[in-house]
């Protein structure tokens, strides 16, 4: 049996240039700040954004209570354009998760912001109907957008 690989995407226009956003997503500080699940970030850099390469830990909530420790590598880091991560530990589970967000400033100064997620789910790995449906799921990858907007406006 080959592994799963769940796709989900969102997107949604901030009111802020691309460059600022894509900074302000890049930092692990601020992901607590604007990502629901995301209760805390640790590591040797998560007060600057972060650059292709470094990695740093998250503390997840989970659905239904309780929490998990992801690991997160930085894939790719364009500034302003793109900031793509990898899990490389998510909660001991033979899970890996791919989060990349794209930003495109529009003429106006607001920025169109994507978020995609694939996760890749071992053969043995269970995977309950929550988490296919949260995995899978286009509302929500979008959860972030209302904190980010938030967020960005009170750091003005």
């Amino acid at each position: 049996m080959p592994a799963l690989t769940l796709r989900a995407a969102a997107a949604g226009t901030v009111r802020h240039r691309a460059a600022a956003v894509a900074a302000f997503v890049a930092t692990p500080d601020h992901w607590p700040r604007f990502h629901p699940r995301s209760a805390a970030v640790t590591g040797a850099h998560t007060g600057r954004p972060l650059r292709t390469g470094d990695m740093v830990r998250e503390e997840i909530v989970r659905d239904g209570g309780g929490r998990l420790v992801a690991d997160w590598l930085v894939t790719a880091h364009d500034p302003g354009r793109t900031f793509a991560v990898r899990s490389v530990g998510f909660g001991g589970r033979a899970v890996q998760l791919d989060v990349t967000y794209t930003f495109e400033e529009n003429g106006d100064g607001s920025t169109l912001v994507r978020r995609a997620m694939a996760t890749t789910v071992a053969p043995y790995e269970p995977l309950d109907d929550a988490e296919r449906a949260a995995y899978g799921s286009g509302e929500h990858q979008a959860a972030f957008l209302p904190g980010l907007r938030a967020a960005l406006d009170a750091a003005r």
